[in-house]
């Protein structure tokens, strides 16, 4: 827990704050901003005020240095070869030496980027090595990934579920591969007025041919083909319509359904491909656990963060703690 003041004398103008005993100096922390503006901010990033990424900076430095501290309870080490590899790797084929002179010239210290480097790779580490103890401890119910699957079936189907954050993500996931698997083979007639719909119904009740009617009747482009649309994946089409689609047997035609003040149209569920369960228990099984674990490590950090003893010097810094 955050503990505001400072009783020290002449090293409050260099400390900016201390972790657990660890000190990060001034200096550090805005070595560490502009490492930040170099790897971290692109054009695509929301421009940032200066205490806004003095804010991100401050928290990631903590974090790096609780599970520094926590990695070195566990005997957990980074090599000098592994920072170096690391290091280089960010040099994106630009020469070494040209890359490390061109850092230079940005006013970026070398050697606490390398600190830097050390400190995320023992974090990654420290994450990998709690992220396998979590393991054992978690288990996915077979009821949580039945639910799961339905809520997905749900949201392909224009049923909701929107609202459902992970039902959402994992659809963006898989999203072509659950598109391929979803899917609908409609015929269609489209007339201009809503009795010549029910007229056309009628026929088919009456055992008339879907395709020769689409054929002689209907206005839209697949006409001349019985108002065959072919395969299409069920996401593609509007919620709406995708309710009622789904509400069919392989076979059956829906009622008419209103396109604008003037058309309407019916539709023909010919065929459907529909998601297997046991084909996609193993994928949601998975993605449940790696949610698990997520979840599981977010409050470990909180943990860690709330049990610490982080002394903030700097006023500045204080007053953005606060806020």
């Amino acid at each position: 827990m955050p503990v505001n003041g400072y009783s020290g004398i002449g090293i409050v103008d260099e400390v900016a704050f201390s972790i657990n005993g660890s000190i990060v100096t001034k200096k550090q922390l805005e070595e560490n901003i502009r490492i930040f503006k170099e790897f971290n901010l692109n054009k695509k990033t929301p421009s940032l005020s200066y205490k806004d990424i003095e804010k991100i900076v401050f928290n990631k430095i903590v974090q790096e240095y609780l599970l520094q501290q926590e990695a070195k309870k566990q005997n957990i080490t980074v090599s000098s070869q592994e920072v170096q590899v690391s290091l280089e790797s960010l040099s994106r084929g630009i020469p070494f030496d040209t890359f490390i002179h061109n850092l230079r010239e940005k006013g970026i210290d070398i050697e606490e980027l390398r600190e830097k480097i050390k400190r995320e790779l023992l974090a990654e580490k420290m994450m990998k090595w709690k992220a396998e103890k979590l393991q054992d401890e978690i288990k996915i119910e077979d009821t949580r990934v039945r639910e799961f699957f339905n809520s997905l079936k749900e949201y392909i189907e224009g049923k909701g579920g929107e609202e459902n954050k992970s039902v959402v993500q994992f659809y963006t996931i898989y999203q072509q591969q659950l598109n391929e698997e979803e899917k609908v083979w409609l015929a269609q007639i489209i007339v201009d007025s809503r009795k010549k719909a029910e007229e056309i119904i009628h026929k088919i009740t009456k055992g008339q041919s879907f395709s020769n009617l689409a054929t002689l009747f209907s206005l839209g482009p697949n006409a001349k083909k019985g108002g065959d649309l072919g395969w299409v994946n069920l996401p593609q089409i509007q919620p709406s319509l995708r309710v009622i689609i789904t509400k069919l047997k392989e076979g059956e035609v829906t009622p008419p359904i209103k396109i604008d003040d003037t058309y309407y149209r019916i539709l023909k569920l010919k065929a459907r491909k529909q998601l297997i369960y046991q084909k996609w228990e193993s994928k949601v099984r998975g993605y449940l656990f790696h949610r698990e674990i997520v979840k599981r490590l977010d409050e470990w950090l909180k943990e860690l963060k709330e049990e610490s003893f982080i002394q903030i010097i700097d006023k500045d810094l204080e007053k953005e703690w606060k806020n």
